[in-house]
């Protein structure tokens, strides 16, 4: 007979996502008499409840990526053999996709641990400082405006390499590649600006930062309105 976590359509697993884990877990053990099996891992212990002498379900600390304010909550699991198929179904039969930010998207996809998510972010940082101090050198070869165009245009396959790829090394050479291409222009346009400006640079700069935040806070908005679920449409 197949596991659970062989058999089709199964609910394979559940895990409830908290910040009080030790609250959790007297809460569970008081309410449904569950058992509670402490399992070493890399940061944080993950708990394994128990029913009786089988493995149901576990608990874990909230990612610190998670939102600020993301209440407690379960994630199921479930059994497929193709998960491209199954998610190709769903939006046929009128579901939605939930599109995961980079670091769901590592979680998800690769199923990283927590310390190899903190490394690619942490190399993320040290690839967005070199490139911007790579940038004064391209600029010195091809002008800032014209550093900044081909920077930014070259860090689009790289965006592609991360979403096609099925191999983990290849997704994270696109991370890198796309986050330092994409941000090496940054101080190089701020540069340009203030030559062009004699007067109020304080206040230009003040414009400039004000403009770039404000976009980033539309690009979040206008980005999330494919993510919002309403009741009507099942979501993967």
């Amino acid at each position: 007979m197949k596991s659970r976590f062989e058999t089709y359509g199964d609910l394979s697993w559940c895990e409830l996502l908290t910040a009080d884990i030790e609250g959790a877990k007297q809460f569970y053990k008081e309410v449904l008499g569950w058992g509670m099996e402490q399992m070493p891992m890399e940061g944080e212990p993950y708990t394994v409840i128990r029913a009786g002498d089988r493995q149901v379900a576990g608990i874990m600390r909230m990612p610190e990526q998670v939102p600020a304010g993301t209440p407690p909550h379960w994630e199921a699991y479930i059994t497929v053999d193709d998960v491209d198929a199954v998610a190709r179904k769903v939006e046929e039969n009128g579901g939605r996709i939930l599109v995961p930010y980079f670091n769901l998207f590592f979680k998800q996809t690769f199923a990283v641990s927590d310390g190899l998510l903190r490394t690619l972010f942490a190399g993320q940082s040290m690839a967005i400082g070199i490139a911007t101090l790579t940038g004064p050198l391209v600029a010195a070869r091809w002008g800032k405006i014209r550093a900044v165009a081909v920077t930014q245009l070259a860090s689009v396959p790289f965006l592609l390499l991360l979403g096609c790829s099925n191999f983990l090394t290849v997704a994270a050479i696109g991370f890198l590649a796309h986050a330092a291409l994409m941000n090496m222009g940054g101080s190089l346009y701020s540069a340009f600006a203030m030559e062009r400006i004699a007067l109020r640079r304080a206040a230009m700069n003040g414009i400039l930062t004000m403009s770039w935040s404000g976009s980033f806070a539309l690009r979040n908005w206008i980005s999330g309105q494919p993510l919002a679920v309403d009741a009507r449409s099942p979501t993967v």
